[in-house]
């Protein structure tokens, strides 16, 4: 996982959600698919959704599948 205040690079075609303000319990209320690749700044890690990292985007607040990015300075295997 990445820390809060860092970037992580998400490549193209993953997806971003946007869930209802219960962000534990409740389904997601937007989504979209990202046309290019992007670096963000991580958000925070909240909640139940431990799988997920929030991220800003667009000047929104979204979330991303953990698995679905990389951080920024990993040496890839």
């Amino acid at each position: 996982m990445s820390e809060k205040g860092k970037l992580i690079y998400i490549p193209s075609s993953v997806t971003l959600y946007q869930f209802s303000e219960d962000q534990a319990t409740k389904p997601v209320v937007r989504y979209k698919k990202l046309e290019k690749p992007m670096n963000v700044l991580v958000l925070d890690f909240v909640g139940q959704r431990k799988d997920y990292v929030e991220v800003l985007c667009d000047s929104e607040r979204w979330w991303v599948k953990s698995g679905d990015y990389f951080l920024i300075g990993d040496k890839q295997c």
